[in-house]
C-alpha cells in the first residue's frame, strides 16, 4: 500500500516533529529556570471566573498534548510492531502490540498528572 501525496507524509511526520519540539522546549526551559511572562501566569484574582478559565486552559493543554502524543505514539508503535512481525515473528509482534497498547493507554494519564503537578507548582510559586 502506498500513501499518495505530500499531505499524507505531513500527517505522519508533523506530529512527531511537534512532539519533539515540545519535549526539547520543556527541557530547555525547565532546566534553565524559566519564569513565564506575566500574561501567561495564573490569574491572581480570586473567584469562580478565574478558576473556570484556569481549568479550561489546563484542559486545552492536556487535550492538545494528549492528541499529539497519541498520534506520534501510534505511528511509532505501528512501525515497531510491523518491524517485529516481519523480523521476529507473530509471537513477538503480539507482545510488542500489547506493550504499545499499554503505553498508549498511559499517555493521557501521564499528561494529566504532569499538567496538574506543574499547575500546582506554578500556582504556589505565584502565591508566594
Amino acid at each position: 500500500m502506498q500513501i499518495q501525496g505530500v499531505g499524507a507524509e505531513l500527517a505522519v511526520v508533523l506530529p512527531l516533529v511537534l512532539l519533539g519540539e515540545v519535549v526539547v522546549a520543556a527541557l530547555v526551559l525547565g532546566l534553565g529556570g524559566w519564569q513565564p511572562p506575566r500574561f501567561l501566569a495564573f490569574p491572581r484574582t480570586a473567584g469562580r471566573r478565574s478558576r473556570i478559565a484556569e481549568a479550561i486552559g489546563l484542559a486545552g493543554a492536556w487535550l492538545a498534548l494528549t492528541v499529539v502524543s497519541l498520534w506520534a505514539g501510534y505511528v511509532v508503535s505501528f512501525m515497531a510492531v510491523h518491524a517485529l512481525l516481519f523480523t521476529l515473528g507473530p509471537a513477538v509482534a503480539l507482545i510488542g502490540l500489547v506493550v504499545s497498547v499499554a503505553l498508549l493507554a498511559a499517555i493521557p494519564v501521564a499528561w494529566g498528572v504532569f499538567i496538574r503537578r506543574e499547575a500546582r507548582r506554578l500556582s504556589s510559586r505565584h502565591e508566594a
